[in-house]
């Protein structure tokens, strides 16, 4: 959290059994977990709000979701948030049954 605040990027930070309202007006959802966090953060939003998954544990799971390696984060910390504010990300729509 500290590479956003150097960034200036405002967020707001609830964990997964804390969430018990809609997710929306959000430009960003990161989720830090594995794919079961993943779908239960995304049953929440209910508007275009993007959501990127970051897996915690890589060494035990694969996570289908989870699009960013947290090694290069814990190497880079900065990189991921000066890409998605470059604008240098793909967005993979799902659709949601």
């Amino acid at each position: 959290m500290e590479s956003m605040k150097k960034y200036g990027i405002n967020y707001d930070f609830t964990s997964l059994k804390d969430l018990t309202s809609t997710i929306k007006g959000y430009d960003l959802v990161v989720c830090l977990g594995g794919d079961g966090t993943f779908l239960k953060a995304a049953s929440h939003i209910e508007d275009d709000t993007k959501i990127m998954g970051l897996n915690t544990d890589p060494d035990r799971s694969y996570c289908s979701f989870s699009c960013y390696n947290p090694r290069i984060y814990l190497l880079e910390p900065d990189s991921i948030w000066e890409k998605m504010l470059a604008g240098e990300y793909d967005v993979l729509k799902r659709t949601r049954i």
